[in-house]
């Protein structure tokens, strides 16, 4: 055992023993071989007769673009392959945004139909909901629902998150985990994230779990911040690449709506 290792250990973060990864990955190709068994067989038209009319809501952030190109693959989609999704989906669902969907499986709304709904929500309000996604629902005379952050719309800021992806970046995992470290009050977090490096998984996503659930979140945010500075970043700019303005979100309820100066329709 090596000293950090040790270290990591001492303070009680131990990385996932082999056993669970194997079952996690068992897990995740039995769920995948039985959706590809339902889809390919048609059987997934049986099992969707058999089950009451509902609303289906598939959930995400971004479609793939130049704008949100620091964010983890994770959190977008190439728009290809959404279309394609929709097109397949609008066949067999009615498309509806969250709100719609609701109402028709009202009471008072069951009597407009009987297949089942399908909703495609965004989150957060990222500026390539406007760019990419409104031309392809557009082409297809499809709605989405979009839910919108308030801080960047409202004051041009990002949280802790997106700094910490531009800072990953910058500069990747290891120089990250460094100059975090130097700065961060809360040493078992230090410890922790050294421990991801020392054992090779000093990932995006395994780095951001630790700083999301772990980390306290004012020593983590002070952290980020101050390495943010260092490397010359602009929050107002960072927030301008990532996110809408309000002409923006209003375009995605009316694409002819006019912009005034202020970003504002």
């Amino acid at each position: 055992m090596t000293k950090r290792s040790g270290r990591a250990h001492a303070a009680g973060f131990r990385p996932p023993p082999p056993e669970f990864i194997v079952k996690h990955r068992i897990k995740l190709f039995l769920r995948d071989a039985w959706a590809r068994l339902l889809f390919h067989t048609g059987l997934e038209r049986v099992v969707d007769a058999l089950m009451p009319r509902r609303l289906t809501i598939l959930a995400g952030h971004c479609v793939t673009a130049p704008s949100n190109v620091r964010l983890p693959k994770d959190m977008k989609i190439e728009a290809a392959k959404l279309e394609r999704m929709l097109v397949w989906l609008a066949r067999r669902y009615e498309v509806a945004t969250v709100g719609e969907g609701l109402r028709r499986l009202s009471p008072n709304g069951r009597k407009g139909g009987t297949r089942s709904l399908l909703a495609l929500s965004m989150d957060d309000g990222y500026v390539d909901n406007r760019t990419h996604l409104l031309p392809l629902l557009s082409r297809l005379g499809l709605r989405a629902t979009v839910y919108l952050e308030s801080k960047p719309l409202e004051e041009r800021r990002v949280n802790w998150s997106h700094k910490f992806f531009w800072i990953l970046d910058r500069v990747g995992p290891k120089e990250f985990i460094k100059s975090f470290g130097a700065r961060c009050a809360d040493a078992p977090t230090v410890t922790r994230l050294e421990a991801l490096q020392a054992e090779g998984l000093a990932t995006a996503y395994h780095l951001k779990r630790v700083l999301k659930y772990d980390a306290p979140s004012a020593a983590r945010n002070r952290a980020i911040e101050e390495v943010f500075a260092a490397l010359g970043g602009d929050e107002r700019a960072l927030c301008d690449e990532l996110y809408m303005t309000w002409a923006d979100a209003v375009a995605l309820r009316d694409p002819l709506a006019p912009r005034r100066r202020d970003g504002r329709a």
